[in-house]
């Protein structure tokens, strides 16, 4: 993984800040997997996220700072936040479903539930979709490996009127295969206008959001 000719997974595995982080982790020595746990580690996990999301120019309402209900979470690993990412949008229209309609049960709206990605998606982003229990769509991307708005609006007016509930678009800019877009602004914005969750796998290459250019 150290080798200046390993060219596979991250490339960042080694990094100078890496390396402080690790001794950090080391010299703190908690399990900070909840406030009451470790209220230091938590909020400085809260405030390195804000540094994050200002550094990629996220809007206000994405920072833990502000008064709404942003903020981050540090997962694992990149695989554990799109199923994280897909069971919080699950569980959000679950309850937008019941409070229109109370006598629907969670199992019935779960047998209606899909998800949608490219067909470029990383294999965890299937498996998220077999753990969370929904299906799983793949849109099939152009040239560009981009799926487009139109793309994914056929398919999920296909759905609806089959009687489905669109819940879920993962979206990757810089993902592990192919290192470049399969999402487009019109696909995302067409998703968010649905009352439906967004998520962006960004594993390898979104770093370099953070870059002026």
């Amino acid at each position: 993984w150290h080798s200046p000719y390993f060219y596979a997974y991250f490339p960042t595995a080694h990094s100078f800040p890496a390396m402080l982080a690790d001794m950090l982790c080391g010299a703190i020595g908690c399990i900070g997997f909840s406030w009451a746990a470790s209220p230091a580690c938590t909020e400085l996990e809260t405030v390195m996220l804000d540094w994050l999301g200002k550094m990629l120019k996220l809007p206000e309402d994405f920072l833990a700072g502000t008064e709404g209900r942003g903020g981050g979470v540090i997962q694992g690993t990149a695989s554990e936040a799109t199923l994280i990412a897909l069971l919080a949008a699950r569980s959000k229209i679950i309850k937008l479903i019941q409070a229109d309609h109370p006598d629907r049960s969670e199992t019935d709206i779960i047998s209606k539930l899909v998800a949608y990605s490219s067909d470029q998606a990383h294999s965890s982003v299937e498996r998220a979709g077999l753990i969370g229990g929904v299906r799983m769509k793949k849109i099939p991307t152009n040239s560009e490996f981009s799926v487009r708005g139109a793309a994914l609006k056929k398919v999920l007016e296909e759905d609806r009127a089959a009687g489905l509930i669109p819940f879920f678009f993962v979206q990757h800019w810089g993902q592990l295969h192919p290192v470049h877009s399969t999402a487009s602004l019109s696909s995302a914005l067409y998703v968010m206008q649905r009352r439906s969750g967004c998520t962006i796998d960004a594993a390898y290459a979104g770093s370099a959001f953070i870059c002026p250019e």
